[in-house]
């Protein structure tokens, strides 16, 4: 009966978990998507990017034909990655930590994304449409959750049953008797 209560316990939490996690990530792309977030974080992406095309040879009127004005809703990544920084019951070191390194893979993730768009739009390269579909498509969607496991794992609701627990012996416990 106590196991049966535990686990109800866990099971509710969890749930108040994904209760929590969906409201920030509400909030979070309403802010993201419709109080312009979004778009001062394409920006500084954009920039970057921008910086390394000019780098590789890319003129300025090819980098100015490039139009990244709705780009912004490609990096809804960090939606998730956000509320579940925010909603985590981790210490705040541990959730500074994530931040300080979650946010700069993402934002190097993005990064190559937009630069990776140069060479496939003027050149045709299949290399840089198959960098664009991993990048932004698988690493861009596990990154997120891959580094907040990271610093969540510790939870005991996110720990892997994998190792069996010792049976216990069934009656009394044997005593010495006193001679």
């Amino acid at each position: 009966m106590d196991k049966h209560n535990s686990q109800e316990t866990g099971s509710k939490g969890i749930l108040i978990f994904v209760a929590w996690f969906l409201v920030a990530a509400t909030v979070i792309f309403i802010l993201w998507v419709f109080a312009g977030v979004g778009r001062c974080y394409q920006a500084a992406v954009v920039s970057v990017a921008q910086f390394f095309a000019q780098c590789l040879g890319y003129t300025g009127w090819q980098l100015s034909a490039a139009d990244f004005s709705r780009t912004y809703l490609g990096n809804l990544n960090l939606v998730p990655f956000l509320a579940l920084a925010v909603v985590t019951p981790i210490r705040l070191s541990k959730r500074g930590k994530m931040f300080l390194i979650g946010l700069p893979i993402l934002f190097f993730i993005h990064v190559i994304n937009l630069v990776a768009h140069f060479p496939f739009w003027f050149h045709s390269s299949k290399a840089a449409k198959l960098m664009i579909d991993y990048t932004i498509g698988i690493c861009g969607m596990g990154v997120p959750f891959a580094v907040w496991y990271v610093f969540a794992r510790d939870l005991p609701w996110l720990k892997l049953r994998l190792e069996k627990k010792p049976k216990r012996k069934q009656g009394r416990p044997k005593t010495k008797r006193k001679g």
